[in-house]
This record gives structure tokens, sequence and C-alpha cells, in this order.
């Protein structure tokens, strides 16, 4: 049985349907320095129970391996984040944040054989740090909203998101990020003829993001057969259309 008053995970690797429930602890104390910025630290801990994240191996020689998921024990990822968020004007926000985290990484000392491949035994839990920057801005003539962020993690590759709950555009830990939110007017037939004429108040909006631009967040496992790159959040662009009523 599910409940569905929580966030329940599934994911599919061939005719294999898995699902897995999150658990997110929270605690965080706010300081207001200015009128325009704030200061926050907060305590977390993230837990995911079931069947995670699968993942596969592949090689050019070989077919792709069937897909693992990792242990519970090592989707749990426990830390801080210290915040500081600053309005510059009316239609500009800024934040800045440092991350600590105990997750689930690759070891950079393991060797595995290809043959025996199990990327669970180069699995380790380890401190992390990551620096993140964001910048929400909205120009109110042409009602474009942009949100950039940067992240960069400095002593290796988590497999889980530090502080998944407040990572809200779920962006992961490293990269380049962009997302556009542009407000588009649509004549009164159109709606007709989409079969939407009976909203009386809407708003319709183009969506296009831009995830990991800068293809960051790669790890490496030496094997017998050399390196294995790894993964997680692939550069991707997507685009869409919203409608609001």
């Amino acid at each position: 049985m599910l409940n569905l008053r929580e966030a329940v995970h599934f994911s599919r690797v061939g005719n294999q349907l898995t699902v897995s429930t999150p658990r997110h602890y929270r605690g965080s104390i706010t300081q207001q320095v200015t009128k325009n910025t704030e200061i926050e630290f907060a305590a977390y801990e993230n837990q995911l129970f079931g069947a995670t994240t699968p993942y596969f191996t592949y090689s050019k020689d070989r077919p792709a391996r069937p897909g693992s998921q990792l242990a519970d024990e090592h989707a749990v990822n426990r830390g801080y984040r210290i915040m500081v968020r600053r309005r510059l004007g009316n239609t500009l926000n800024t934040a800045v944040s440092y991350i600590h985290g105990k997750a689930a990484g690759i070891s950079g000392d393991a060797t595995l054989k290809f043959d025996e491949f199990a990327l669970h035994q180069a699995i380790e839990r380890r401190n992390y740090h990551t620096l993140n920057a964001e910048i929400e801005a909205y120009i109110p003539f042409s009602g474009t909203h942009l949100n950039a962020f940067v992240k960069f993690a400095s002593n290796g590759h988590p497999i889980t998101t530090l502080d998944a709950f407040a990572d809200t555009y779920e962006t992961g830990n490293e990269g380049i990020n962009l997302f556009v939110r542009q407000v588009v007017t649509v004549p009164g037939g159109w709606l007709a003829f989409l079969g939407m004429d009976f909203l009386s108040s809407y708003q319709i909006e183009a969506l296009l993001d831009i995830r990991n631009l800068t293809n960051e967040d790669v790890g490496k496992v030496r094997t017998e057969m050399g390196d294995v790159s790894l993964m997680r959040n692939p550069r991707t662009v997507r685009g869409g259309i919203s409608v609001r009523f």
C-alpha cells in the first residue's frame, strides 16, 4: 500500500518498476540582518527507503548490464547549510550558500574488474562541500522571469543531492543552470481552437530550462579496461508551455 499524502518516487528499468519513499528532516534559524538581507542556518537529513535511483554499466564492446540500486544506508545524507539572501531592488534577488553534507560517493582509490563490475564496491560515505550562487530576476516590460544557478563541489561528486529538499529546481550538486519563463500573449481565438475558451482568467508562459550547461558533475571509476565515467545529471535543454488559471 502507498500513502499518497507522502512523496513517492517511481523508476522503470526495462520491465522492472521500482518504488521508493523519501523522508526529510530539517531545522533552521533565520536572522534578518538588514531590511534587504537575511542569513539562514539549517541542519538537515534526507532518507530514501525502498529501491533508490537505478544505475547501469556500459561498454562499447558489451551490452548494458542490468540496473542496480543504492542500498538504503547509501541513500542517506545529512549536514548543514548556511545561506545569505539579499534583495537588490524590486526585480532582483540573490543568494549565496555553503552546504556541508555526509553522503555516498565514488572512491577515488577503487580499481574494479569490469567482468565483475559492481558499482557498489566503489561507494564510500564521506564529507562533501558545495558552494552555490543563485540569481532571480524579473524583467517587467517583457514579463520575463529568469533564474540562474551556479553550483560547485570542491572535493568530489556525491551520488545523492545534498539537501535535496531545498533544491527546488532539481539541479543537483554541480553545474550552471538557467531557467526562463516568458509570458506569451495569445489571441482569444486560439483558446477556442484549443478548447480552452472556458478560462476567464489565465496566463500562458513559454518555458526554457538549460540544466548543467557545462556538463559538470562527472565522476570516474578505474577499471582494468580503463576509466568509466559516471554522470548524475547530464546536460539537457527542455522547453514547453505552461497555462495558469
